[in-house]
């Protein structure tokens, strides 16, 4: 397998060891300054040097923003002389791409715990590493060409018995989220039966998905068709899928879209929650076969046939006596 991803770590007095995450074909190495790597998760630095800048997400976690050459420095590589490349370019039809839109997305806690730490997890906690876990995740799927954005670093603070989580990756351009488009229009059943398509590439491949809500899948338009990709890995992982653990992501799904209906009191000309959802599972389900049960569909299984098995026996008894 690929390697997907090298780890940079530096001790500093005021935050303790922070490990920086990054691709693999980074310019970055066992050189590269603290600062350096630091300056992509430090939002005050972005709101200074980016452009473009925005926030969103719940809790302000998200930092969308769009870094010019001079400011991507090593990111994407071994520092580039763009203006060399500008003129080798010179009267070719593919353009130089001059500026890289990126998304920081900080992890914070929700609850009431969250009002006291607000970035903190306990190191000896599940969550403690979910920006590194996102990291791995992500990068496998994009090397091996699913579309999903393009992890670029991650920082880990690693202070006492806390850690903090940072993640940084492309922005996907020109797409809007299914939410975003149900403000605008119905979707089309073309664009319907292309998001089914791409969920089922997911489960073929075992990906669990812990969010699959509309917001979390992203539509592009293109003379091609329609395209779609799938964002938010946190907490997602990778292995054997079950039918159970499938209709566990489309049941999600399904509560999202009923949510917007019911905020946005859209009637079923603009949104038919019923029908896209009978068109997405049939997809699913004509893409992705041969999948086991699961396990409490096995159990249940053999409880109802053991209890056949009873029946028989009490009325085979019952017949003998008579």
């Amino acid at each position: 397998m690929a390697e997907s991803y090298r780890q940079l770590s530096f001790v500093r007095l005021d935050v303790g060891v922070v490990n920086f995450i990054v691709d693999p074909k980074s310019g970055f190495n066992d050189s590269t300054l603290y600062e350096t790597l630091n300056h992509y998760c430090d939002p005050d630095y972005l709101q200074q040097h980016a452009v473009d800048v925005r926030l969103c997400g719940g809790r302000g976690q998200t930092m969308l923003f769009t870094l010019g050459p001079k400011e991507i420095g090593a990111l994407y590589g071994p520092v580039r002389d763009f203006a060399l490349e500008a003129a080798k370019a010179e009267g070719s039809s593919q353009p130089l791409q001059t500026s890289f839109p990126l998304c920081l997305r900080f992890y914070r806690r929700g609850g009431l715990i969250g009002k006291v730490l607000k970035r903190g997890f306990a190191r000896w906690s599940a969550t403690a590493r979910r920006a590194r876990a996102e990291f791995e995740l992500t990068y496998q799927l994009y090397a091996e060409g699913f579309p999903v954005p393009r992890p670029l670093l991650a920082r880990e603070g690693i202070d006492g018995l806390f850690v903090t989580n940072a993640l940084v990756m492309e922005q996907l351009p020109q797409t809007q989220n299914l939410a975003e488009i149900l403000e605008q229009r119905s979707l089309a059943p073309e664009e319907i039966v292309t998001v089914a398509q791409t969920l089922a590439r997911f489960f073929k491949a075992g990906v669990y998905h812990s969010d699959l809500n509309i917001r979390n899948i992203l539509l592009k338009t293109t003379a091609e068709g329609a395209q779609c990709y799938l964002i938010d890995f946190d907490k997602c992982s990778r292995g054997k899928l079950s039918q159970g653990r499938i209709e566990q992501m489309l049941a999600r799904l399904e509560r999202s879209f009923n949510k917007e209906r019911e905020l946005k009191e859209y009637d079923d000309s603009k949104l038919n929650v019923p029908a896209i959802m009978t068109l997405v599972r049939a997809q699913v389900k004509a893409a992705v076969k041969n999948i086991p049960q699961g396990r409490w569909h096995q159990v249940l299984t053999w409880w109802t046939a053991l209890q056949s098995k009873l029946s028989a026996l009490r009325a085979r008894g019952t017949g003998s006596k008579r």
